[in-house]
């Protein structure tokens, strides 16, 4: 009995790492996985105008970056009155897999969380998840704990 693999060519991804060699991993990850249409960028502040001007079906963006951290970028999606969907798919990437960090980005409004180092499978297995299964929002001011965002 064979797997069939999602079609994922027609989906826009937006992915946002202060890494370099982790950005080019996803971007290589996603395009061995037929993703066609991929935004990233390094700089949180580009991403988010690259979310507004592409309208991307899924964000995928690290935990710890340098000028702002992925929660506080998850809440600016979330929350703020220019964001063009609140309820986009967000997939975080984290070294730490500590139950209380999970736990605060799910509060936060991320979908998935994805722990590095990452492979093309667990990449799938997340983008397919959200896709198929997709996370009902509530919109309800706490909802989101978007106090305190480290």
């Amino acid at each position: 009995m064979s797997i069939r693999m999602l079609d994922l060519s027609a989906i826009r991804v937006l992915t946002v790492d202060d890494n370099q060699n982790m950005l080019s991993i996803i971007k290589y990850s996603l395009r061995a996985l037929g993703v066609r249409n991929i935004q990233a960028t390094h700089d949180v502040e580009k991403a988010y105008i690259l979310y507004k001007e592409k309208h991307p079906d899924i964000i995928i963006t690290n935990w710890m970056m340098d000028n702002i951290k992925g929660l506080a970028f998850t809440k600016k999606i979330r929350s703020a009155k220019d964001s063009n969907n609140k309820q986009i798919p967000i997939i975080m990437l984290s070294a730490y897999s500590e139950l209380h960090r999970i736990t605060k980005a799910r509060d936060t409004g991320v979908t998935e969380f994805l722990v590095k180092p990452v492979s093309p499978k667990a990449i799938y297995l997340r983008l397919s998840q959200v896709i198929q299964k997709p996370r009902q929002f509530i919109e309800s001011k706490v909802f989101f704990d978007l106090t305190d965002v480290d």
